[in-house]
């Protein structure tokens, strides 16, 4: 139990690291103007990738994996916090 609690922890702080990682990236490349934006994301003629939308797509992909994972972390911690049953002597 300790090792798969370890590798969930492990797993966890990855996604937080990406999710720092490119949520800063994505701070820097904002721009509030829709007209300015849209071009990038989807113009007329844009079958490449771009780094934007690549960077977009992971914080995407890493905030959907953060929900289960921090769904399985709380299962021990569930398991720990309830209480134990005491037998009588």
């Amino acid at each position: 139990m300790a090792q798969a609690r370890t590798i969930v922890l492990w797993a966890q702080t990855a996604e937080v690291v990406v999710l720092a990682a490119t949520g800063v990236a994505l701070y820097f490349a904002y721009r509030p103007d829709s007209a300015a934006s849209w071009p990038d994301v989807s113009g007329p003629l844009s079958n490449d990738i771009t780094f934007g939308t690549v960077v977009r797509d992971v914080h995407g992909w890493a905030a959907w994996l953060a929900l289960p994972t921090a769904v399985v972390a709380g299962v021990p911690l569930a398991r720990r916090a309830r209480p134990t049953e005491r037998v009588a002597p």
